[in-house]
C-alpha cells in the first residue's frame, strides 16, 4: 500500500503550477478583504435574501474559479455536462445558506435555558438540513450506488434505524 506522501507527491506532479498559484492568490485576497473589509459581519446584518445572495456569489466565484482558468488556459481536459454545471451552481446555494442562516429556536422562556438549547439544536439542525439537501442533488443529479461514499443498501438500512 503507498503511503499518503506518495498520493501527495503523485498529486504535485500532476498539478497545473499556474492555476495552483493564481487559485490560491484569489482565496488569499478573498480571505484578506473579508477580514479587512468586515465581510462576513456585513452580510450577517443583512436581510436573510441579501445574506444568501451575498454568500451566493463569494462561493460561486471561489467554486468555479479554478475551472475558469483550466478552461481559459486550454488546459481543461473534461467536458462542462449539464450535471456538472448543475452541481457547480447549487454548491455555493448549500453554502450560502450554511452562512447565512441564523436559526433561533424559542424553546424556553428562560433565556439561559433558550441560549443552551439553541446552541446544542444548532449544528445538528443545519447538518440534517444539509443531508438532505445533498441526498436530494445526489438522488436528482448523481442517481449511483454509493451516497458520500456509503453503499446505497447500508444507507437505507442506517436511515431505516434512525426513522
Amino acid at each position: 500500500m503507498r503511503s499518503i506522501f506518495g498520493y501527495l507527491r503523485e498529486y504535485w506532479l500532476s498539478l497545473n503550477k499556474g492555476v495552483f498559484t493564481v487559485s490560491v492568490s484569489l482565496i488569499s485576497l478573498m480571505i484578506f478583504c473579508n477580514y479587512h473589509f468586515s465581510i462576513s459581519p456585513y452580510l450577517s446584518k443583512q436581510p436573510f435574501y441579501l445574506s444568501v445572495s451575498g454568500w451566493y456569489f463569494i462561493f460561486l466565484l471561489a467554486l468555479s474559479f479554478p475551472y475558469l482558468l483550466y478552461y481559459s488556459f486550454k488546459h481543461f481536459t473534461h467536458q462542462f455536462n449539464s450535471k456538472f454545471v448543475a452541481l457547480l451552481l447549487i454548491a455555493p446555494a448549500f453554502f450560502a445558506w450554511k452562512m447565512a442562516a441564523n436559526l433561533d429556536f424559542a424553546i424556553s422562556s428562560n433565556k439561559a435555558d433558550n441560549e443552551y438549547w439553541n446552541q446544542v439544536i444548532y449544528w445538528p439542525f443545519k447538518l440534517a438540513v444539509m443531508f438532505i439537501c445533498l441526498g436530494i442533488t445526489w438522488q436528482f443529479l448523481i442517481k449511483s450506488s454509493h451516497f458520500m461514499a456509503l453503499p446505497q443498501k447500508a444507507l437505507k438500512q442506517s436511515l431505516t434505524c434512525l426513522c
